[in-house]
């Protein structure tokens, strides 16, 4: 395949070949010779990218030789794959007609430049053609910075960390002008309770399309999502006590959002909820948000029900949900929520187990999304364990359809402690019982100890009571040689008198939990957690003979 080669000051001097070098002018006896050389031609990829292809034609090709549609289409996926804002300024430093195409194709390349708060705008009038500007980095004074915003028709992208009041205060002034072609806005801080005025982008910015506000509170929120029609992604995130917008309010800013697909409400504290007495029941009709595939929300549980009461999200494809320090929880608007996602219906669960927390994972039958339900406490692993039935009683018209079941501890987390009177048998039957399509259960060692006992408790006519669809349970096991646990042994027996067996396999795949359990758990005191996302990836088992 050729490669381009060209200097600074060269213009045609460069030939492309099937060489790893640049061609020289060719000797008569090569004249004579057949040549495999190439010609670019822009095709376009599985994904819609154009790219370029090579095709023999053979005959040399300078680089004048090019049309400027082949060059655009070269220029065009440097740029996209160095990933870089700025990787264009090493092309047009090439050659004038590099230069020239560069420049005459500023939306296809998506031209822009970089701007720290401290540059000053004299490097920017004087050096570069009239570029849209993304100014971002952390803000330490705002005599450069005010005259940046100045340039308010030309700031795509404000991305603003570790503000102060006094200077948010600035930055709010200076967007009492339109800023038509803004796209982005990031505002953070490390202060306590810093609050953007209501004048903030008080000018308009049509052409927003993401905000992220973290550890700031944001009143005047809610209007300005009443002129911001095509955004598609909010997060305010590490909301402050003083940042709380009632969900009625909230809601009513979201409604108009049609293009909206990424919505994220991280609260610090339950402080950050007010009294409940002024709470209005949700509407009989929720609105509707077409584009939304990711919600995530952290807060008071109560809280988190008033919102996804008065919302639904046919094309859901991300939910992630945390409770504060609660341990008993309502779900049942959440359920209703989840419900209405027409595509979620999951085909296999995990319950796991980590130092601080257990969890719930639901993966579908169609599509690459994922729920899971996960409770974390610095207290004791009995008070975690113990809300294994609660979990699965809030969810049970979710999980009674899936045939696979893993129960396992995740594989980052050192080994458990051996506890005595952890949970009832009664309660792991109660734990087992929603799951009425499992076909297939795999235990981990640790789970194996603790689930047999209640399992050998199922004789007679209640031996179909939990598990009715069971076929297959796979044991984790550090030794093949090791036995069958005797209560396992025992349940297996019954099952088969009554006309119900199953068979019994190993199961020591510790790499693909690891891949299951993802990266290590954050550890938050007494916290109850929801997700459904696009990660998929599924256990294996390796039979072995009973």
């Amino acid at each position: 395949m050729s490669k381009v080669s060209s200097t600074a000051n060269a213009e045609s001097s460069s030939v492309l070949s099937d060489g790893k070098e640049p061609c020289t002018s060719p000797t008569s006896e090569e004249t004579n010779q057949a040549k495999s050389m190439y010609v670019f031609r822009p095709v376009t990829s599985h994904n819609n990218r154009r790219l370029i292809r090579y095709d023999d034609v053979g005959q040399d090709i300078t680089i004048d030789m090019l049309p400027d549609e082949v060059l655009l289409d070269i220029f065009d996926f440097y740029v996209g794959e160095a990933q870089n804002v700025q990787a264009w300024q090493l092309l047009v430093h090439v050659s004038r007609r590099w230069r020239t195409t560069v420049f005459g194709s500023q939306h296809r390349l998506n031209l822009r430049l970089i701007c720290t708060p401290l540059t000053p705008v004299g490097d920017i009038l004087e050096v570069w053609p009239a570029l849209p500007l993304v100014i971002r980095g952390r803000v330490y004074e705002t005599h450069n910075l005010i005259a940046l915003l100045g340039l308010s028709d030309r700031v795509c992208e404000i991305n603003f960390e570790r503000l102060s009041i006094s200077i948010l205060e600035h930055i709010s002034t200076a967007t009492h002008v339109p800023f038509p072609q803004l796209t982005h806005l990031g505002l953070s801080s490390v202060m306590r309770e810093l609050q953007v005025p209501d004048s903030f982008l008080s000018g308009a910015a049509p052409r927003l399309r993401e905000i992220s506000i973290h550890s700031i509170s944001f009143p005047g929120l809610p209007k300005l999502l009443s002129s911001v029609a095509r955004l598609v992604t909010l997060h305010l995130t590490n909301i402050p006590d003083s940042g709380y917008i009632s969900p009625e309010v909230m809601v009513t800013g979201l409604s108009t959002l049609t293009s909206l697909e990424d919505l994220r409400l991280q609260f610090q504290s339950p402080r950050s909820i007010p009294d409940r007495e002024g709470r209005h029941p949700p509407p009989l009709t929720p609105i509707v948000l077409p584009a939304l595939t990711c919600f995530e929300f952290e807060g008071d549980n109560e809280h988190s029900e008033d919102y996804v009461a008065r919302i639904d999200a046919p094309r859901l494809d991300t939910l992630k949900i945390i409770y504060f320090d609660q341990l008993d929880f309502d779900t049942s608007q959440l359920v209703r929520f989840i419900n209405h996602v027409p595509t979620f219906t999951p085909k296999e669960a995990h319950l796991v187990i980590f130092c601080l927390g257990v969890r719930l994972t639901l993966v579908p039958t169609t599509g690459d999304g994922q729920f899971y339900v996960e409770v974390t406490t610095s207290d004791h692993l009995e008070c975690l364990l113990s809300c294994f039935p609660q979990i699965c009683t809030s969810f049970s018209p979710i999980i009674s359809t899936p045939e696979l079941l893993y129960i396992y501890e995740h594989a980052y987390v050192p080994r458990l402690p051996d506890l005595e009177d952890d949970i009832e048998n009664r309660q792991w039957l109660d734990i087992l019982r929603p799951f009425i399509a499992v076909n297939e259960l795999y235990l981990s060692k640790f789970f194996t100890s603790r689930i047999a006992p209640a399992l050998q408790l199922l004789i007679g006519e209640r031996v179909t009571e939990v598990l009715p669809s069971l076929q297959n349970i796979f044991l984790e096991v550090r030794e093949l040689s090791k036995p069958i646990p005797g209560d396992i042994q025992h349940f297996s027996a019954s099952r088969r008198l009554s006309g119900h067996p199953f068979a019994i396999s190993h199961w020591n795949d510790v790499s693909m939990r690891a891949m299951i359990d993802g990266p290590r758990p954050n550890y938050y005191p007494y916290r109850f957690q929801v997700q459904y996302s696009n990660a998929k990836t599924h256990p294996s088992a390796s039979p072995a003979s009973r």
